[in-house]
């Protein structure tokens, strides 16, 4: 299982691809996650729903079956060139889970997707990024 690399000193924004200008969905996040998030880039909508497009969807999950689920509207919301972080406890969070690197990625490849790097959320949340290969990418 790759390893979530929790020593960087990126901001979160910038780890998760946030631009300026982007659409970004955070959903189903756990207390105090906007707070943890930051200062945004100028002129960020930030949303509660994957309702329409939006540039960066991220996801909290802790069930196989919602994330399984939910993945292919998040696939369908995805702006060309989009990202869609998946996030999951890690196994010391304290978190109720049935999730690891391995089923979510499974969900995600089974849902048309790519999966590419993996970021430490913070130290109870790790994620993995996935791509739609059907979209052109010029905010990788």
């Amino acid at each position: 299982m790759p390893e979530a690399k929790s020593q960087s000193t990126s901001s979160l924004p910038k780890k998760l691809g946030i631009k300026e200008d982007a659409v970004v969905a955070l959903i189903s996040c756990p207390p105090g996650f906007h707070r943890e998030l930051g200062k945004l880039p100028a002129s960020v909508e930030v949303r509660s729903n994957a309702r329409g497009r939006a540039d960066v969807i991220v996801f909290f999950a802790t069930r196989r079956a919602e994330l399984a689920r939910r993945m292919p509207g998040f696939r369908r919301s995805l702006a060309d060139g989009g990202s869609l972080w998946v996030a999951w406890p890690k196994r010391t969070s304290g978190v109720a889970t049935d999730l690891t690197f391995e089923p979510v990625q499974e969900i995600g490849l089974e849902a048309g997707l790519s999966d590419g790097r993996v970021c430490a959320i913070n130290g109870h949340w790790s994620s993995v990024r996935f791509v739609d290969p059907d979209q052109s990418s010029d905010r990788t």
